[in-house]
Parts: structure tokens; C-alpha cells; sequence
């Protein structure tokens, strides 16, 4: 059987959509805006819709682990160092959590918590 894998999280922040898709391109992460989300490029189909006033939803999937904790790792990182607060969990298919990532920078770190 296939692998799946599921992302599913939040980015805060008071940007626009255009905005985020800006700051993503600048940091070298390719995103198309189509149907008001932003399509990321890379082996994992993530996805980030607007929530809530200052959030950002972030969706995905793939077929193998490594690219969807890839694609989240590089996320997470430029994010981070954009100083954007965020949290997201990895699952399998069986919506088991694997992975736990989280930054806020009022504390200054950067959190990966393994399953």
C-alpha cells in the first residue's frame, strides 16, 4: 500500500495573501496563488488558506514522509526567520500524529517534537 501523509496547521499573521505570497517567493518558495490559496511547490502538496483575521491555514499532503517533513522543515525555518509565529502537526494515514512542530517568537525557539 501507498503511503499518505497529512500536514495541518497555523501560520499568524496580519499579512495579506498577496503579501505572504510575496514574503514565500522572496525566501525562494515558489507559490501560486490559485482559487485564494497559495499552491507551495515542492514534493508535498501544501496548501495555505486564510483563516481567521491574523491566520493563515496551512493543509497538505504526501506520499512520502521525508518530502512532507522536507517541505514543512523548510517552511518552518523560513518562517521562523521571518519571526512568524506557527505551529503544524504531521499524521499518517491512520491520523496518527507523527510530528509537532512549533515557533512563537516571544519565546525564541524553535520546536520539533518527534512521535
Amino acid at each position: 500500500m501507498a503511503g499518505f501523509f497529512m500536514i495541518s496547521g497555523s501560520v499568524l499573521t496580519n499579512l495579506a495573501m498577496d503579501d505572504m505570497q510575496a514574503l514565500l517567493q522572496g525566501q525562494g518558495i515558489s507559490a501560486r496563488l490559485e482559487d485564494d490559496e497559495l499552491r507551495l511547490d515542492g514534493a508535498a502538496r501544501l496548501y495555505i488558506r486564510r483563516g481567521f483575521e491574523h491566520e493563515f491555514i496551512l493543509v497538505g499532503d504526501a506520499r512520502e514522509l521525508a518530502d512532507l517533513r522536507a517541505d514543512s522543515e523548510r517552511l518552518s525555518r523560513m518562517l521562523a526567520e521571518q519571526g512568524i509565529a506557527h505551529a503544524w502537526e504531521l499524521y499518517d494515514r491512520d491520523n496518527e500524529q507523527i510530528e509537532d512542530y512549533e515557533f512563537s517568537p516571544e519565546n525564541l525557539h524553535n520546536r520539533l517534537i518527534l512521535g
